[in-house]
């Protein structure tokens, strides 16, 4: 999977503070598995780390949402276990950063905090798991909280372009983080994209929180429309295929 300079850095200043005794932190909310990886000098967040066997509906799920591997979980399409690979292609196929979705990568990791696997006789035992590795970006809130008139229009259209490619399924409002912008007050951060490349077709407006804004209404600007027809499903689909090994099913709706 393909990793930048900055976030290799990243994944090694994690395994740092980890190593160092500075523990992962599950956060309070969501259906799967979400740890906070800290910095060992002072504790500031460094990314976040979800497990692919602990997603809802998976093997190890710590919330209570328990399942085999491979079934269908809050959505149809999307099989437990297969987000954090989806996690990962959100950030691929977001060319040139357009939409701003934070830097993404498949990790393993071990550590004792992490939900541990139950034997037949009873006992626990911690093992390597494999999952989404995202940067932390730092921001002040989520578009949920605030009037969807105050967000610029070419963030809101980037998402959606973004969104509509993937078939993003769980586009609420609180899954666009907002933080304080260089050229603007307000920017959006666009994060959990696991339900996403579903292997049918079976999205509504709601699903996207940005739909009922008015500047989903706009015109299109010029540098949008032409990143969208720079666009390449099949390329995007063969990439996605090799680097992530989705199934098929998934890189469907893409042209793949």
């Amino acid at each position: 999977v393909p990793c930048t300079p900055a976030l290799r850095q990243c994944v090694h200043a994690c395994l740092g503070a980890m190593l160092s005794g500075i523990q992962p932190r599950l956060t309070d909310e969501g259906t799967g598995a979400t740890y906070m990886l800290r910095d060992s000098l002072n504790r500031a967040t460094l990314a976040v780390f979800k497990p692919k066997d602990e997603e809802a509906f998976a093997p190890q799920n710590p919330r209570g949402y328990e399942a085999p591997e491979n079934t269908p979980g809050l959505r149809q399409g999307v099989l437990s276990t297969q987000q954090a690979a989806r996690e990962v292609a959100a950030y691929l196929l977001d060319h040139q950063k357009f939409a701003a979705v934070p830097e993404t990568t498949l990790a393993h990791a071990k550590h004792p905090k992490f939900s541990r696997v139950k034997a037949k006789n009873g006992s626990e035992k911690t093992v390597w798991k494999i999952g989404a590795l995202q940067a932390f970006v730092e921001t002040k809130d989520t578009a949920g909280n605030l009037a969807a008139q105050v967000f610029p229009v070419v963030d809101v259209q980037r998402i959606g372009i973004l969104d509509v490619r993937i078939v993003n399924l769980d586009r609420n409002d609180g899954n666009l983080l907002v933080r304080h912008g260089r050229t603007s007050k307000y920017e959006l951060v666009p994060i959990d994209h696991g339900l996403s490349l579903p292997d049918r077709l079976e999205v509504y407006t709601v699903d996207m929180a940005w739909m009922s804004w008015p500047q989903a209404r706009q015109p299109w600007g010029q540098r949008e429309l032409a990143y969208i027809r720079r666009l390449n499903g099949a390329r995007d689909a063969k990439l996605l295929a090799k680097c992530l090994r989705i199934r098929r099913g998934g890189l469907r709706l893409m042209g793949g």
